[in-house]
Formats: structure tokens, sequence, C-alpha cells
């Protein structure tokens, strides 16, 4: 007689780091392993396919569901259905309300810099609201707030009596 025999066993949870176990009986009726089956293959082959197929499957949706969570983050959502802290300057100023709704792309370009345009001054057909013509603006800009320095030193210099 051997002094130790083989069981399947089932654990189960009693108490808080308690487990107890219990012996499963098997049905020798029923197959217990894929060798029983190996000999029609074909069983084995189309449930590893269903099997292949499903998990395809269900990979595929996580992705989707990851890209959808990912685009629904992006889009500033409504305080009021936030249950995290508010910074109350931030709500009086009326933040929240004016960026509900906008996507991060959108806000950031209300604040970014323009990335640097054309160089070399060689028309390679940027579209029109495109870096060069941002660079453009930028220029004008400079242009008038330097005119108007030198205005107002101007005035200082010759104060109107």
């Amino acid at each position: 007689m051997p002094l130790w025999r083989a069981y399947k066993l089932q654990t189960y949870f009693t108490a808080k780091g308690l487990i107890d176990y219990f012996l499963v009986e098997e049905d020798p009726s029923l197959p217990l392993t894929g060798e029983a089956l190996a000999g029609s293959g074909l069983a084995m082959a189309s449930t590893s396919q269903e099997e292949g197929k499903l998990f395809e499957d269900l990979k595929a949706d996580i992705i989707q569901a990851s890209h959808d969570l990912d685009k629904e983050a992006e889009i500033v959502q409504d305080v009021e259905a936030s249950r995290a802290d508010r910074v109350p300057w931030l709500v009086h100023t009326g933040f929240p309300t004016h960026l509900q709704g906008l996507r991060d792309t959108e806000i950031m370009s209300s604040y970014a810099l323009p990335r640097s345009g054309d160089d070399n001054n060689d028309d390679d057909g940027e579209e029109e609201g495109g870096a060069v013509d941002m660079d453009t603006d930028l220029r004008r800009i400079l242009a008038a707030a330097e005119n108007d320095a030198a205005a107002c030193k101007e005035a200082k210099q010759f104060p109107q009596r």
C-alpha cells in the first residue's frame, strides 16, 4: 500500500486565512483530458479555434473600450458631475463652465506657442492658418508692440504742454 495517493481536490475558504479542501470524484464515463478526444482531432481543433476567436474578439473589445475611454477623457466633463475637490476661485471665475465640452487639443491650442514656421522663405504651399501664417501674425504683433513702445517713449521724453 503506497504512502500517498493522487487525488483531485477543490478548495474553499472557510474564514479569513483558513482554507478547506474537499475531494472531487471524477465521472469515469467523461473524458478527463484531451487525449480521449485526440482520435477525433476535429473536436479539439474546433474547440480551440472557437476559443481563439472568442479571445481575439474579447481582446478587440477591450482595445476598443480603452480607445473610447481615452477619447472620452479628452473632453472636459461637467464639473457638477465631478466628485473631485474644486478650488473655489477656479469655480468662481467660470473656467469650468467655459471649458466644458472642449477637447484637450482645443484648450492647448489656446495657449500653446505655434511651431517654428518656414524659415527659409520658400513657398512650400503651407495652408492658411498654418505655422507660417501664425509666424507672420506674431511678427506683425511684435512690430506693432515695438511701435507702441517707441511712441510711449517719445511721449515721455517730450510731454505735451
